[in-house]
């Protein structure tokens, strides 16, 4: 069923640049009168994707998949015991319980910052890479017999076969494409760490361990945000400008959960990734050949008075 409604709809074209900054802001260098046209080009995002490339099935179904997400995560901060009870797993530690959610906050933030950048070729890239987190999320829900991993997963092959395709993108902003190819690179590592690592290596770390199946989860998690981090990467510098838009919230989620707990060393690596974050989510990459190239394609294409 999930792949017949994926499929009524054919694929809408993914040429729609858009610019987190309004027109009418452009030029306007004061501190304020940026962030405040940032502010407005983040908040248009959503509306920018349903009036100017109107969603397909596929944006629809990782629109589906970004809400839950998010739902999970929100969950996980507000009522952690249900939570974590509907997940056949042992309460851990309020700590470890706010980390899992911070990961899945970071899952979802991949997935919304796909769907905002309106193009079907991106939507495909992140099904791909998520292909690994959600095979891991079915195996790991066969105990509870939970088939929603299932349909999901489903739902992400048949977008990987059949949606539209791109080659990666060439970068014209070396800094914000490689500090992002660098987050990626951490945070999978942390959840292959997680998948891996026992007791014994908590413990010498000065870390109490919160259990395999809290560890399983978070690893989880952490790849699902490891792959939105690689969709952008892919997809090119204004991909990479909405996804350190939209990661703000679940970055700065962290440094808040690590000072809060005491953890100090993680909460200063987080602030420092939130500051890079805001720093490359606000302001605008460079325009590089493509850009010109779109922008002189829409120029032949408009009629002449």
């Amino acid at each position: 069923m999930m792949m017949l409604i994926i499929g009524l709809t054919r694929p809408v074209s993914s040429k729609a640049p858009f610019s987190g900054t309004p027109q009418n802001c452009s030029g306007i260098h004061h501190p304020f009168h940026v962030i405040r046209s940032q502010c407005i080009g983040l908040c248009n995002l959503a509306q920018f994707t349903m009036a100017s490339c109107p969603p397909s099935c596929a944006r629809g179904f990782l629109m589906v998949s970004a809400t839950m997400v998010t739902l999970y995560a929100i969950a996980t901060f507000v009522v952690p015991d249900k939570m974590w009870k509907m997940l056949d797993v042992p309460a851990p530690s309020t700590f470890w319980s706010q980390m899992c959610g911070m990961a899945m906050l970071g899952w979802g933030a991949g997935k919304w910052a796909t769907v905002f950048t309106g193009s079907d070729e991106a939507v495909t890239t992140f099904s791909t890479f998520n292909l690994v987190p959600m095979g891991m999320t079915v195996l790991n829900a066969a105990g509870v017999r939970d088939p929603t991993g299932l349909v999901f997963l489903f739902g992400y092959l048949y977008i990987v076969f059949t949606g539209p395709k791109l080659p990666a993108a060439k970068t014209s902003w070396p800094y914000g494409y490689y500090f992002l190819c660098f987050s990626a690179f951490c945070i999978t590592a942390n959840g292959l760490f997680g998948l891996f690592a026992t007791e014994a290596v908590f413990k010498s770390a000065g870390m109490s361990f919160p259990g395999r199946g809290v560890m399983t989860q978070f690893s989880i998690a952490a790849l699902g945000w490891g792959a939105g981090k690689w969709t952008s990467v892919y997809n090119g510098d204004k991909a990479i400008n909405i996804f350190c838009k939209v990661n703000l919230v679940a970055i700065g989620s962290g440094v808040l959960i690590c000072f809060v707990a005491g953890q100090i060393v993680m909460g200063i690596q987080c602030l420092v990734f939130s500051i890079a974050y805001g720093y490359f989510g606000f302001i605008d990459p460079p325009k590089g050949l493509e850009d010109e190239e779109e922008e002189e394609e829409d120029e032949e294409d408009e009629p002449l008075c």
